[in-house]
């Protein structure tokens, strides 16, 4: 490695504040650099697609959270519809085991866990919500408050 030895004594004012410049900048530049990438990253994790492991007989489907519209019981025990973009899975589980993203599913009724992301529309009076593909499901009575507080966050984190 070779290093310049500098006479600080003979260099004169024009050299040092260039140097001076030249630190500045260059650190100026680095954490711009560090900014910009924090950004990235976080937008990437954001952006990230988050799934479901559905179990169907004796395969497991995944399923993009994205796709999800909700999920509900059935009238014969444990056994589960969950409600997608254009279709329906039939699986036999517990609901509660679905409950993986609570920042993103709401259990509204103890038959219907909802996917907050796909809400179009939340009647109150009406104790319903209308989902992204047009179907409606029900509120309970003591879970409008928390959902409408859901909503509210959801909002405000999107802007």
């Amino acid at each position: 490695m070779c290093f310049e030895n500098i006479d600080i004594t003979r260099a004169d004012n024009y050299e040092i504040s260039s140097l001076k410049d030249n630190i500045d900048t260059f650190q100026k530049r680095v954490v711009e650099s560090l900014n910009h990438a924090q950004k990235h990253f976080y937008s990437d994790q954001n952006d990230q697609d988050q799934f479901l492991k559905v179990k169907v007989g004796n395969q497991i489907q995944i399923v993009s959270l994205k796709e999800l519209m909700f999920i509900e019981t059935s009238s014969n025990s444990h056994k589960l519809l969950l409600h997608l973009e254009n279709r329906i899975i039939h699986s036999y589980d517990k609901i509660g085991n679905y409950d993986v993203y609570p920042d993103k599913l709401f259990r509204s009724h103890k038959s219907y866990l909802i996917n907050l992301d796909n809400i179009l529309s939340f009647n109150k009076t009406e104790r319903s919500c209308i989902m992204a593909n047009g179907e409606h499901v029900m509120v309970s009575a003591r879970k409008i408050k928390l959902l409408q507080k859901k909503l509210f966050e959801l909002k405000e984190n999107s802007m």
